[in-house]
């Protein structure tokens, strides 16, 4: 319960931050999207009894090795900060790459498109390189990778939708001309 709380408070000083202008275009989004797969991701190494801090420390890997595995709470966060790093990073790619979509439903295509691109990536060329002991472990699971990628693209999907100012949105333009049509008529 309390790592829930944590998670949702984390989340909305997350948001907060995109619009204080504290972060670049994209880093809010893709750190919103990386908080529900971090989530997400611990909560299932929990529930098949890895703890809630494998899918960290497996990300730790990158700096600490293999010894990242039996590594307490430093793990933990060095695994949470580069997972974070590059949610963020990710998120202003997206931007970037999706701007065009942005305001249409057609960015929930682009954020599946996305995660399918950043696991191909992450698999294919990222982990091997950089991180074999994650390497090694996620393709115990390769079902699960792949989904949190494409949870991790949708959920960006979102973000970066929301975050596209509502006047910008051609059916949020559409939808409030009808509804100003309708009371008009009324």
């Amino acid at each position: 319960m309390n790592e829930s709380r944590v998670a949702r408070q984390a989340y909305a000083d997350i948001a907060g931050a995109r619009g204080r202008g504290r972060l670049p275009e994209g880093a809010a989004e893709g750190l919103q999207a990386g908080v529900i797969v971090a989530v997400i991701a611990a909560a299932l190494a929990a529930l098949e009894g890895s703890g809630a801090g494998y899918p960290a420390k497996l990300a730790a890997g990158v700096w600490l090795g293999t010894p990242a595995l039996i590594s307490g709470a430093g793990g933990v966060a060095a695994g949470c900060a580069t997972h974070l790093a590059v949610s963020a990073a990710l998120g202003r790619l997206f931007v970037w790459w999706a701007r065009p979509t942005l305001s249409r439903p057609s960015v929930w295509v682009a954020g599946l498109a996305f995660g399918a691109a950043a696991w191909l990536f992450a698999t294919y060329a990222a982990l091997p390189l950089i991180d074999p002991t994650m390497r090694v472990r996620v393709a115990i699971v390769p079902g699960s990778w792949l989904s949190l990628h494409l949870l991790f693209g949708l959920a960006l999907a979102r973000a970066a939708r929301t975050g596209c100012p509502p006047t910008d949105r051609p059916d949020s333009a559409s939808a409030a001309g009808s509804e100003a049509g309708s009371s008009a008529e009324r």
